[in-house]
């Protein structure tokens, strides 16, 4: 393949108008049925979150300023097993829950503090990650009963990374997180994305897209999807509009996966668990890195 940045082959349709200028904060993949739901930010008072049937491009159902959202914006949306939708503002608010059908369920938090632009949920609901990068960290919401509730704060991740998407790997439920240059901690570099084993709370692997630049007015990635199989991820940026905004890496295929020397530790296992390689051309370089925390 002999380009990096992916182009925009489609457009779905809505079903609907509408009535707002703003931008999208986020979409999900619904696993229970397939269907895309995304959220919108408007510049007019209007925060929306719709349904759209992937295969006929249809709008399914939608929800205006869903409370306790109000009229602010959503920070991106994630999708449970069962359809749920789970939301929170970008800044200072609830987490909420919508059923399916798009009628309120119970609230992860009554209070998300911060501002942060993304959210992931593990498919049986039972854990909440919201990363809030203005406080330099990741907040984990935890039910023993999934999205019955209720929730309680369980844990604050990746202190000192500057998180802006957070994504979960469909197959080993490893924890995907984006870092930025605005991050504390400097063992976290500029555009690289790491994984986080919840079950040894432990980084166990990394890539970095070289093609963006980590200057100090480099750009803000997110966006980080897999695909259902954990084959391909896409990963997204925000702020440089001369780079690549959406560059795709698909697994063991192109090039080969190099160590970095200089965040290895003596004595501490490298587990290569997911071994995604680029099928970009030179310009891009893809490592997994070994980090012992």
């Amino acid at each position: 393949m002999n380009e990096n940045n992916i182009p925009v082959t489609d457009t779905l349709a809505v079903g609907f108008a509408l009535a707002a200028t703003g931008t999208g904060t986020g979409a999900a993949v619904d696993p229970s049925n397939g269907n895309v739901l995304f959220s919108w930010g408007a510049t007019n008072a209007v925060g929306l979150i719709w349904e759209v049937n992937s295969r006929t491009g249809a709008g399914v159902r939608r929800i205006r300023n869903p409370a306790p959202l109000g009229t602010n914006a959503p920070a991106s949306i994630a999708v449970n097993q069962d359809g749920e939708i789970y939301f929170t503002g970008v800044l200072n608010f609830p987490g909420q829950i919508l059923n399916p059908d798009m009628t309120a369920g119970v609230q992860f938090s009554p209070f998300v503090p911060a501002i942060g632009r993304s959210i992931a949920v593990l498919r049986d609901g039972k854990d909440v990650y919201v990363p809030r990068f203005t406080v330099w960290k990741t907040y984990q919401y935890h039910s023993d009963n999934g999205s019955l509730g209720p929730y309680t704060l369980k844990d604050s991740l990746f202190l000192g990374a500057s998180v802006e998407c957070i994504a979960i790997y469909p197959t080993t439920g490893y924890i995907w997180f984006s870092n930025d240059r605005r991050r504390t901690d400097y063992r976290y570099r500029p555009n690289r994305f790491y994984g986080y084993n919840p079950a040894t709370r432990a980084i166990v692997d990394s890539f970095t897209v070289s093609v963006w630049d980590t200057s100090s007015t480099g750009p803000l990635p997110r966006g980080l999807a897999f695909s259902p199989t954990g084959d391909t991820v896409y990963v997204g940026h925000f702020d440089v509009s001369t780079l690549p905004a959406v560059v795709r890496f698909i697994r063991n295929f192109g090039v080969s996966v190099e160590r970095d020397p200089s965040l290895y530790r003596r004595n501490t296992p490298w587990h290569r668990t997911t071994p995604i390689h680029s099928i970009l051309p030179r310009r891009l370089s893809f490592r997994l890195v070994p980090v012992a925390w």
